[in-house]
C-alpha cells in the first residue's frame, strides 16, 4: 500500500508511514491516533520492560538494581531452575531486596 507516495509498513497495531530522511515517521494506531515521532521511539512502544538479575554468588539476600522505574513482578529461580519463594522489598522504583530462608545462587526475572 502507498500513501503520499511512501511505502507503508505495519508493526503490530501501528501503521508506519516514512516521511523523509529525518528519521521521523507518521504512526496511526488501532484507535486512529496519529503521531509524528522518531522511529527509534517505537522500539519500546507497548513493550513491557524486563530485567534479568544473575546472582552468581550464593546468598540469602539478593540486592537488585534493575532500572525499570516501576515496581516489577519478580520470579527467582535457583541454579537448577526451581522457583524459589522469598520476601521482596521494593526500596524504590529501581531497586529491590529479596530475602530467602536459604543461601543459593540463581537468577531473578523482573518485569
Amino acid at each position: 500500500m502507498e500513501i503520499f507516495n511512501k511505502d507503508v509498513s505495519v508493526l503490530g497495531e501501528l501503521t508506519l508511514v516514512p516521511l523523509d530522511a529525518t528519521g521521523k515517521v507518521l504512526t496511526l494506531d488501532a484507535t486512529n491516533i496519529v503521531r509524528y515521532r522518531n522511529i527509534s521511539d517505537l522500539a519500546n512502544d507497548g513493550a513491557d520492560k524486563t530485567y534479568i538479575h544473575d546472582q552468581g554468588v550464593a546468598s540469602d539476600t539478593w540486592t537488585i538494581s534493575h532500572g525499570l522505574n516501576k515496581f516489577p513482578s519478580v520470579v527467582a529461580i535457583d541454579s537448577v531452575n526451581r522457583v524459589c519463594i522469598g520476601s521482596v522489598e521494593y526500596t524504590d522504583n529501581n531497586n529491590i531486596i529479596i530475602t530467602f530462608n536459604a543461601v543459593f545462587s540463581g537468577k531473578a526475572y523482573l518485569n
